[in-house]
């Protein structure tokens, strides 16, 4: 395959994409999925530091990690679901 191949197949893909009309709700469902699969994966981790973690210090610490994850997590949602508005109302 040449350059000039390569070229042509490049700006057929391009004709061909999807209108973004169709996409339009894509954004939101996507991020509200990230998040739960976020909190999915803090709430197990969580489970695993208490199960293996012995120490209660490091346990404490480790919990207290991931719940400040969890919680950046839970605030954030807003931001990235809603990116088109300011964060700080005047």
């Amino acid at each position: 395959m040449n350059l000039r191949q390569v070229a042509s197949v490049t700006e057929a893909a391009a004709a061909a994409e999807i209108p973004s009309v169709f996409c339009e709700g894509y954004g939101k469902r996507s991020a509200v999925n990230r998040l739960a699969g976020a909190l999915v994966a803090y709430a197990v981790l969580g489970i695993l530091a208490w199960v293996t973690l012995s120490d209660p210090r490091v346990r404490a610490a480790t919990l207290a990690i991931l719940a400040m994850f969890a919680v950046k997590s839970w605030l954030r949602r807003n931001d990235v679901i809603h990116p088109d508005r300011e964060s700080d109302p005047e």
